[in-house]
This record gives structure tokens, C-alpha cells and sequence, in this order.
């Protein structure tokens, strides 16, 4: 079902801002219709959590495009407060495989935090079933009853948004395992919640791309004006080229994120090479005192 906000300044006295787009009256053989609310249709965004199921709603204008769902993503992890609990960073984004959400942006932010971000094949949307169904239940127990409120702009909709996602989830049975979604979530241990940075650094990680990065001959590497060492990660050589993205929590680590032939992406943490008032390592070995060679790597273990 879609939706359109009139300006209120032009609208009918008494009659609500929020508008159905009736099919009679919006369809392919009137398009100048549709071209008269392309910019005030309203779209909404569903996210659902995949262990409890627990959904996310949010409203927006413009359409499905990077910029909204990269702000609804950043937005869904805040720590909101009261009982829209749902908030953290999530391991794996499983998502359609819409040209916005494969986007450069969302894929610089999902890299700086460290998610797996996965989607499905084309023309298979049961793969990602929990937000349709998610989709399903808006539109029976929420949507449905938006023609009976004087909604006249998108804050006042996601308003009511978040007083129903607030008490649904924490009312609604799950039938998989007979508590709330609420109640369910609550379970989270502190291992298993990783609390998102705020919204301007999230913005801002959204932005960086990965940066390219050669591997010296002490298997460091130099990033954002600083030394890294890299030699724990599995199978580098001296002058290799490693993608390294900013670790939005630490910012004396970074992460390097490697490919596999599975096309699956792995992050590997690597820690800064921490320099004396001198300029050396401050673990490298003393002249005079020790002596330490640097590991070997795999070229020179096959050599041998």
C-alpha cells in the first residue's frame, strides 16, 4: 500500500494530510497522476531482528534510496530508550538485493562495523520472509488504522510509528517461542549486544571508502597517517596490497578486510605500532641487548 503527505496549507479543512494512493486513480495508464506526488510519496523502511523477530518501522520520503536506507540502518542501531529496545550493531544485515542497499555507502558502512552484510537472489523475497511478514502485520495492525488520524507530516506518522512498534513488540506473542519479542530480546547477553557508535560517526564511516595499503618488509602497513602492524593476518607477504578500513570503536586499531574465494568478507583486527619519544616501536628489541628476527613468512617457510 502507498502513501502521500499533502502540504496542509493546501489541503481541505478536516480532511487528513495522509493520502492513499487508490489504484483507480494512480495507475500505469495516468502517469501524470503519479508525477503530480512523486515527491510526496511516503515509503516505509522494515527491519527485523532475526532471533526474536523483533520489527523496526520507519517512514521516509524519496523513495528506496541509499541515503534513506543508510540513515533508517544508522537509526535502527541507536539506543532509543524506554521500550523500543531493540538497538545495537548486528553481525549480518541480510537484506534484498536492491542497487541501494549493494551501494559503495552502505558497504563502507557495514565494513567500518564490522557486518557481513548479505543478500539474496533476485525474485526470491522468502529468503528475507521475516520482513515480509513483518510487512504483512504492519499493514493488518497498523496501517489499517491510519485512516482514522489527522496525520499532516512524516514526523507526526513515525511518531505513531514508534508508540505501535513499541507496544506490539512488547505485547504480540511470538508464535516460535511463546514470549514477546520484547521479552525475548531482553535475554541479549553483553557479549552478544555490540552498542553502536553515535549517528555522526556512523554518518561518517558511510562516507569513508576502504583504502589500499602495501605491506612493508616489517609487515606493517601505514594508515590514516599512523603504522599498523599486520603480521597476524593469515597468508600476507611483504608487498601486498590489503584493504583496511577505520575502526569506529578504537582508534588505535584498524581492520583489515580480507575476501575469500567464497566471496564471503572477513575482518581482521590489527593493533598500531605504538612508537617511544624516539620514533621506534616501543616492542622492538634493544641494539646491544637482543637480538629478534620477524616472523617467517609463508614464501620464505616454502623456500626452506
Amino acid at each position: 500500500m502507498l502513501y502521500y503527505l499533502k502540504n496542509p496549507a493546501k489541503g481541505v479543512r478536516g480532511d487528513t494530510g495522509l493520502r492513499i494512493m487508490d489504484e483507480l486513480e494512480f495507475n500505469k495508464k495516468k502517469p501524470a497522476n503519479v508525477a503530480k506526488v512523486v515527491n510526496d510519496r511516503v515509503w516505509s523502511f522494515e527491519g527485523t531482528d532475526h532471533t526474536t523477530g523483533w520489527i523496526y518501522l520507519e517512514y521516509r520520503f524519496g523513495g528506496e534510496t541509499t541515503e534513506n536506507f543508510t540513515s533508517v540502518l544508522i537509526n535502527m542501531m541507536q539506543e532509543r530508550g524506554g521500550a523500543d529496545v531493540l538497538h545495537g550493531v548486528p553481525r549480518i544485515l541480510f537484506t534484498d538485493p536492491g542497487a541501494a542497499l549493494k551501494s559503495p555507502t552502505m558497504a563502507n558502512l557495514c565494513q567500518a562495523l564490522g557486518i557481513q552484510l548479505i543478500s539474496h537472489k533476485a525474485r526470491n523475497a522468502r529468503a528475507t520472509g521475516s520482513v515480509e511478514k513483518a510487512r504483512d502485520i504492519l499493514e493488518r495492525d497498523f496501517e489499517h488504522g491510519l485512516r482514522f488520524c489527522r496525520v499532516d507530516n512524516i514526523d507526526e506518522l513515525n511518531r505513531l510509528a514508534r508508540l505501535w512498534r513499541m507496544k506490539f513488540n512488547r505485547t504480540a506473542i511470538h508464535s516460535r517461542y511463546g514470549m514477546t519479542r520484547t521479552d525475548k530480546w531482553l535475554l541479549i547477553t553483553e557479549l552478544q549486544l555490540i552498542k553502536a557508535p553515535s549517528v555522526e560517526v556512523c554518518r561518517e564511516a558511510a562516507v569513508s571508502a576502504l583504502v589500499s595499503c602495501k605491506v612493508d618488509t616489517f609487515l606493517r602497513i601505514r594508515f590514516r597517517k599512523r603504522q599498523f602492524d599486520v603480521s597476524s593476518v593469515p597468508g600476507i607477504y611483504v608487498g601486498d596490497s590489503l584493504m583496511v578500513a577505520r575502526n569506529i570503536y578504537r582508534d588505535d586499531q584498524a581492520q583489515v578486510v580480507l575476501t575469500g574465494e567464497d566471496g564471503f568478507i572477513t575482518f581482521f583486527l590489527v593493533d598500531e605500532v605504538m612508537k617511544d619519544e624516539h620514533g621506534f616501536a616501543v616492542d622492538s628489541p634493544v641494539i646491544g641487548h637482543e637480538f629478534r628476527a620477524l616472523p617467517q613468512s609463508v614464501a620464505e617457510q616454502h623456500k626452506e
